[in-house]
């Protein structure tokens, strides 16, 4: 699958986060949240974040789940109530993984609603720190539905700029307004940093680096092994948004399947994605 971003963030890739005015109404810091209070350690922090990824539960132990594994460290380690990651794919987005159900209810709504802060992060290459009134102006049509169905009422959302053609975000949901003061804008940049390497580890693994291409993309995004396991990773998110499943239940059912066929879930990862199997037939 191509992958797409836009060439202007190209250059993110190799940059720290860096946020910049994007519209009126949404507050987007480099210091901290409000510029009251010190971030923390980042050594230590940094320390933290990988030893709750390393240590999460056997439940999220498959590579597949990694995304989920990187968004439950966040909420462990970040003054937060949730977080969620996603990938866009010219405009096409991919829910992968979520700390918590109500999160993954969080992450569908911006696909189904073709708007929010991780559509706009992932495209500018900005970082969007918003409360209710910023929301409701910028993405009324999400924040309605947010309000309706989950507790969030603030969100974080920082851009994962992992190649110069694939682009992702992470968002930081919190429940109460108060809550972004709380939340150093430098201790999530670390957080997402270190999401960003450990993605890219993940896809490196499951290719191979050739020094012959000449593509925008690493070669590894080219691989045969690396194009099945992101085909995986948005079959799941179809399934996610489609069946209101969470990573682990879309996971399951497409190894169900794959089973109960005689096949591989890459097989049917592929035939999902491309649209010569159904999600209806998939869940019969």
């Amino acid at each position: 699958m191509k992958w797409l971003w836009n060439a202007r963030n190209a250059s993110v890739a190799n940059k720290s986060h860096q946020p910049s005015a994007a519209h009126p109404g949404t507050s987007e810091r480099s210091t901290g949240l409000g510029g009251a209070q010190m971030q923390t350690n980042t050594s230590d922090l940094r320390l933290q974040f990988r030893a709750a990824w390393s240590a999460a539960s056997p439940d999220v132990a498959e590579p597949e789940l990694l995304p989920t594994k990187l968004a439950r460290a966040a909420a462990q380690v970040l003054p937060i109530s949730a977080a969620g990651l996603s990938m866009l794919d010219s405009g096409f987005r991919v829910p992968l993984g979520a700390s918590d159900e109500l999160a993954t209810v969080a992450e569908r709504l911006q696909f189904t609603q073709g708007e929010g802060p991780c559509l706009d992060a992932a495209n500018s290459g900005r970082i969007f720190v918003t409360g209710p009134s910023e929301m409701a102006a910028r993405w009324p049509m999400f924040t309605h539905e947010l309000v309706e169905r989950t507790p969030y009422r603030a969100i974080i959302c920082l851009p994962l700029p992992l190649t110069s053609g694939l682009a992702g975000a992470l968002d930081l949901y919190l429940e109460e307004p108060d809550q972004l003061r709380a939340v150093p804008i430098a201790d999530a940049s670390m957080v997402a940093d270190q999401m960003t390497e450990a993605l890219l580890a993940g896809l490196t693994m499951t290719g191979s680096v050739t020094p012959w291409s000449g593509d925008r993309e690493p070669a590894w995004m080219h691989s045969p092994a690396a194009r099945e396991r992101v085909q995986a990773w948005v079959a799941m998110g179809m399934l996610m948004t489609r069946m209101s499943l969470s990573a682990r239940d879309a996971l399951t059912l497409l190894r169900a399947y794959a089973y109960s066929h005689g096949t591989v879930l890459d097989d049917v990862a592929e035939q999902l994605v491309t649209g010569s199997l159904d999600v209806e037939q998939l869940a019969s």
